[in-house]
């Protein structure tokens, strides 16, 4: 993906795991958006990089299993309801412009093995709704960077 300039990060963690999301949105794609984010999903414990996946496009998939590295087991997911929405909170079209959000639904399930201790974690559909929020410039007709303040 060219030219990333904007990144949400969510973190969502228990004890000994913590799962991070990051969407990010290429500008250079105007008009039809649907293609214009992708997204990495990754798992840490104890200061470890357990694994990653990398959706680009991010787009509905039942095939959202983290490729682990330093842990046994697995991290399965999906993502599903990825759809824009307009500032009314109704829901528009990837092409229509003036979007405010796009949402999704990501479920995991965690079934692995923690390195060095050897302690087990296991979490059967942990659900998280996430939301990327949208700049619309309606001069310039386009979608536009706006950092966080």
């Amino acid at each position: 993906m060219s030219d990333i300039h904007q990144v949400w990060e969510s973190q969502d963690g228990w004890k000994a795991l913590g799962i991070r999301y990051y969407v990010h949105q290429d500008f250079d794609i105007q008009g039809d958006i649907k293609n214009a984010f992708d997204l990495v999903v990754s798992a840490r414990a104890l200061g470890i990089q357990l694994g990653a996946k990398t959706l680009d496009p991010l787009a509905n998939t039942q095939d959202l299993n983290l490729n682990l590295a330093a842990a046994q087991g697995s991290i399965k997911g999906e993502l599903n309801d990825w759809q824009g929405y307009k500032p009314d909170g109704t829901k528009g079209d990837w092409t229509s412009g003036g979007l405010s959000q796009a949402r999704f639904m990501l479920t995991l399930d965690v079934d692995v093995t923690l390195p060095i201790v050897g302690s087990k974690v296991q979490i059967k559909a942990f659900h998280k709704p996430c939301t990327v929020l949208l700049h619309w410039d309606d001069a310039k007709k386009k979608y536009v960077y706006l950092p966080a303040i």
